[in-house]
């Protein structure tokens, strides 16, 4: 059974929608229908918790019977990208400024984006957007400035298509909760051109009493 199977009849298993786990994962819904008929793979972030949510291990019958577990460098991938997050200061889009009013709220210090084997991204177009590759898998890795009075409790990436005026049509594409040991999120995008043809993307630090911070970016999978 290839993976697309097992993602759907796993999903099926639990009883859930197509929907629901794409709430639950934070991804869109054709993310979702995308996995389950092939035409796209899910990165490992999302895989790894595709088989928590579902409580079941993904296997792939095409790797020889000696393959090493895929799930043991994820640990190592994941550190390496926060690593080069913090580092590549250089990759900072535009940093957030603190309020002029003296509220202390957390900032963002930084947004970077890399491909899932943790390859740094330029996807500058100039004029303000950003260019990605159509079906592109990538992972924004956003780096922030925590404080005790508000702290960060998670981070939301929001999109809006251009040309709408109001909020009807924005969707959540991304969230990853962070605790105090750690100030950095990273988000797996999925650049499917229908989401993410051409939109404001609102990377958002959903802090403490209800506050939030919020860069907002232009991105656009057309060239």
């Amino acid at each position: 059974m290839n993976k697309a199977d097992q993602i759907r009849e796993a999903r099926e298993q639990a009883g859930m929608t197509q929907e629901t786990l794409a709430e639950r994962l934070g991804v869109s819904r054709q993310a979702v229908s995308k996995w389950e008929l092939g035409n796209a793979e899910p990165s490992l972030e999302n895989l790894s918790a595709l088989a928590e949510i579902l409580g079941v291990e993904f296997t792939d019958e095409e790797l020889p019977k000696n393959a090493k577990n895929p799930w043991k460098p994820l640990s190592l991938l994941l550190g390496c990208l926060l690593l080069a997050a913090l580092v590549a200061l250089g990759a900072v889009l535009r940093p957030w400024e603190a309020p002029e009013d003296g509220q202390d709220l957390p900032s963002i210090a930084s947004i970077a984006f890399f491909t899932p084997d943790g390859t740094p991204l330029r996807p500058d177009l100039g004029d303000g957007w950003l260019l990605f590759a159509p079906e592109a898998q990538v992972l924004m890795a956003v780096s922030f400035q925590d404080n005790e009075t508000s702290p960060v409790h998670a981070v939301s990436a929001f999109i809006t298509p251009t040309g709408t005026e109001t909020f009807d049509e924005r969707q959540q594409v991304a969230v990853q909760a962070v605790d105090s040991a750690r100030s950095i999120a990273l988000l797996p995008l999925d650049m499917s051109p229908e989401i993410m043809s051409m939109g404001h993307l609102d990377v958002m630090l959903e802090c403490g009493g209800g506050q939030t911070v919020t860069e907002t970016l232009n991105i656009t999978t057309v060239s």
